[in-house]
């Protein structure tokens, strides 16, 4: 008798503890719900028809639930990096970056109607299980984004991933488009590449290596100004040669600029991220510059490859402040994802501040959004920050 006894007692503490257990989980849904209910409350949100969200809330762990604030959109971001299709995201990409206006201080580097834009790649951190982005080995695995910045009004316009190997040429194909100079590093001077610029009703500015092939047809004098800012030879060439060369029979104009280094730095030795190849920085060095326009000033060539250098500088803000290079998915679906949303956030931050914000107004900013930081503190902080230059 006295074991029946325990054992019924054994029994009725378990099934105490299991209606104790489904009350808390009853009662953890009915405050979800409530949350969810107080936060779907505004005009807002009512109008892109929330619902009460109890089908996502309380439905079977092992369904996927649509969000119930926005009907057709994955609730959960692993979802989206699986179903959603990032090419949904370049139009709003597109108008926003249209939106930007153009920065006073590069205003004098536009030239005609021409959309002055510069066009890098950059590594982005994979893990090696992530098969797809393919790079040196089967250790080291990277993707790449490949970016079209807007130099005057200093903000992304467009982006492409692919794997770490994904080529920057072929990829810049695939962008190409009318009324654009396009500002491009050594790693683009593709002849073949710069004739299908020049088919597309486009121009570019690109460094060439220095031990280029061409032949002299013109050499142009220089003024006082331009020797003084290292201009060494202003030179209308055919580049390449006739058999070679997709450029050979247009005229095409070469600009020498030499470069001093500061002397207070000392020259050193890096390895590159994309090719793991050491490079050495020197005090001094020379730049040939290829471009197709001819009747613009040698100063202002210079001066739009050296402006150039603001897409490594995004580079740096999209993996360092935005911290965008983090790996929320594996999948490129995924990553492709992340880089809009990125982008998408550079944008609204650069339209909101009228200004590329620094780290500490990204962070406030952030602050803002989390309630940690009022209204009034956020933008007494932007007017006190700096004009753009």
């Amino acid at each position: 008798m006295r074991e029946e006894e325990e054992g019924q007692e054994g029994k009725q503490q378990e099934t105490d503890e299991r209606t104790s257990n489904a009350e808390r989980r009853t009662s953890n849904v009915e405050v979800r719900e409530k949350t969810f209910n107080r936060r779907c409350s505004t005009d807002s949100l009512r109008k892109t028809g929330a619902k009460t969200g109890e089908n996502c809330l309380a439905g079977p762990a092992k369904t996927s639930c649509l969000s119930p604030v926005f009907p057709g959109f994955p609730g959960s971001f692993s979802e989206t990096a699986a179903f959603f299709d990032p090419q949904l995201l370049e139009p709003i990409i597109q108008k926003l970056a249209a939106t930007v206006q153009a920065q006073d201080g590069k205003r004098e580097l536009s030239v005609q109607d021409l959309t002055v834009a510069a066009i890098d790649g950059s590594l982005l951190h994979a893990l090696p299980k992530m098969a797809w982005a393919l790079w040196l080995d089967k250790d080291h695995h990277a993707a790449k984004m490949h970016l079209q910045f807007n130099i005057l009004k200093g903000a992304p316009m467009r982006a492409v991933l692919t794997d770490g190997n994904g080529n920057e040429s072929a990829v810049l194909r695939t962008m190409l488009a009318a009324g654009m100079l396009y500002v491009l590093d050594r790693g683009y001077a593709n002849y073949a590449m710069l004739d299908a610029i020049i088919n597309a009703h486009s121009s570019f500015v690109v460094r060439v290596d220095n031990n280029a092939t061409y032949k002299i047809i013109e050499e142009r004098p220089l003024s006082a100004s331009a020797r003084k800012k290292g201009i060494e030879h202003d030179i209308i060439v055919n580049l390449g040669g006739p058999k070679t060369s997709a450029l050979y029979n247009r005229r095409l104009r070469l600009v020498q600029v030499h470069v001093k280094g500061d002397p207070t730095r000392k020259p050193r030795n890096r390895v590159s991220s994309k090719n793991k190849i050491i490079r050495t920085t020197k005090q001094e060095h020379t730049l040939l510059l290829v471009t197709d326009l001819l009747d613009i000033d040698v100063e202002l060539v210079a001066e739009i490859y050296r402006s150039r250098w603001q897409i490594e500088l995004f580079f740096r803000w999209y993996k360092t402040i935005l911290q965008a290079n983090r790996l929320l998915c594996l999948s490129e679906n995924g990553m492709t994802v992340v880089m809009y949303c990125a982008l998408i956030a550079s944008l609204l931050v650069t339209l909101w501040t009228g200004r590329k914000p620094g780290k500490r107004t990204y962070e406030l900013i952030c602050f803002y959004f989390s309630g940690w930081v009022s209204e009034d503190e956020l933008v007494r902080h932007l007017e006190n920050l700096p004009a753009c230059r």
